[in-house]
């Protein structure tokens, strides 16, 4: 009987010295919070002063900084017209400016529909008398290497949001695309994450590409749009 009684006597003892420390752990633990939440709510005070001052300093720049923005208009080439197979191209083969000229005149040459509007723009034909073999299959590779859309698509967005003044590298302000398609495939959201809002129109003809204008979203916004039928 007493031995049960000393067993039940050190059961009571361990358990209370289980709360005990248990109870210790969560004061010190409750003491942790409220350290980093008065350091947490300290550091939100001086962020707060600190955009007020920014804010202060921002509204007095604006008021005597020059009223300036930079617009960079670009040409990206719709894909329709993305051949190498072109006589102002033909990128490759080292043509020169007679050859260059002497495939113009072919390419423009007079005909029922012309060079230019026949499927895939007529080559080889109009350089057949102008570039050997294997010059032509040297024009091909080089639009096979750098002319898909694939190839290109992400140095294009590279190319019109940096582009290099003298020495210094610029991000323009407000950018006009000409020949844009994929734009609800590549050119929105792409522009979006560099910071520009954008928006497109087709232009009016049986064709798929059209213009595109994006603007730096923390400088400028889009007040009305004109809905013009194509």
């Amino acid at each position: 009987m007493f031995a049960l009684f000393a067993l039940a006597t050190t059961a009571r003892a361990s358990s209370l010295s289980t709360a005990r420390r248990q109870a210790r752990q969560a004061r010190r633990q409750a003491r942790l919070v409220d350290a980093r939440a008065s350091s947490l709510e300290r550091r939100l005070q001086k962020q707060g002063t600190v955009l007020e001052r920014l804010e202060e300093r921002t509204a007095d720049l604006e008021r005597v900084a020059v009223k300036e923005f930079e617009i960079l208009h670009y040409n990206v080439l719709s894909n329709y017209s993305a051949t190498n197979m072109l006589p102002w191209f033909c990128y490759g083969c080292n043509v020169t400016a007679a050859e260059r000229a002497e495939m113009h005149r072919r390419f423009y040459a007079p005909g029922p529909t012309g060079f230019k509007r026949v499927r895939g723009k007529g080559w080889p034909t109009w350089a057949e008398e102008v570039l050997s073999p294997e010059r032509r299959a040297a024009v091909e590779a080089y639009d096979a290497l750098h002319f898909g859309w694939e190839r290109r698509c992400e140095r294009l967005i590279a190319a019109v949001c940096r582009h290099r003044v003298g020495c210094r590298e610029r991000a323009p302000d407000i950018l006009t695309l000409a020949e844009c398609d994929c734009y609800d495939e590549f050119w929105r959201e792409r522009l979006l994450q560099r910071g520009y809002a954008s928006t497109w129109r087709k232009r009016p003809r049986s064709s798929i590409d059209g213009c595109a204008i994006a603007w730096r979203s923390s400088t400028f916004e889009l007040r009305t749009e004109a809905h013009t039928p194509c």
